[in-house]
């Protein structure tokens, strides 16, 4: 009888201790509940419709997400008028366009970045390295393709060979 009484005790307050954990958790989900819930019914009252010719329709996610002007449009539901257009109902998605613009924006100062680079570096390869003519005369006559005194100036540029010996 004691050991019973023990184990109903035991229980009790692991009951007791568990308690507040389920408690919490019940709470939780309800508030998720009554959250999505509002969101559905905010989401009805903001839905636009928009109809707009087919040539015009451009698809960020097709059937799903598309562009209207310069933002994105979340689309819940599209219908085809006879007329040939397209009738779209949806929300528009403020925050992912502000995202694509942002992003968009740092690809074009890359690149312009970049291009800054390159120019530098060929400004900089172009002040170290001395132009230079496929022939050269030696000042001391006058060089003629008669005389040979054409002296041929991409041998002096080459330092050396990296390439391996011919094979026999």
């Amino acid at each position: 009888m004691r050991q019973r009484i023990q184990h109903i005790t035991k229980t009790c307050f692991l009951l007791l201790a568990i308690l507040p954990v389920v408690l919490v958790s019940l709470l939780y989900t309800a508030q998720l509940r009554a959250r999505h819930r509002n969101e559905e019914r905010l989401e009805h009252a903001l839905l636009h419709t928009i109809t707009i010719p087919a040539q015009q329709l451009q698809w960020a996610i097709p059937g799903k997400e598309a562009w209207i002007g310069a933002e994105l449009f979340d689309v819940k539901s599209i219908t085809r008028t006879a007329d040939g257009n397209y009738k779209l109902t949806g929300l528009f998605d403020h925050e992912e366009s502000m995202v694509v613009h942002h992003v968009k924006n740092q690809e074009r100062k890359e690149a312009e970045q970049n291009s800054r680079l390159l120019d530098k570096l060929f400004k900089m390869l172009g002040a170290t390295l001395r132009p230079v003519g496929l022939y050269t005369h030696t000042p001391a006559t006058t060089a003629t393709p008669e005389n040979g005194l054409y002296t041929h100036t991409l041998s002096r540029e080459i330092k050396e060979c990296t390439s391996p010996p011919p094979e026999a």
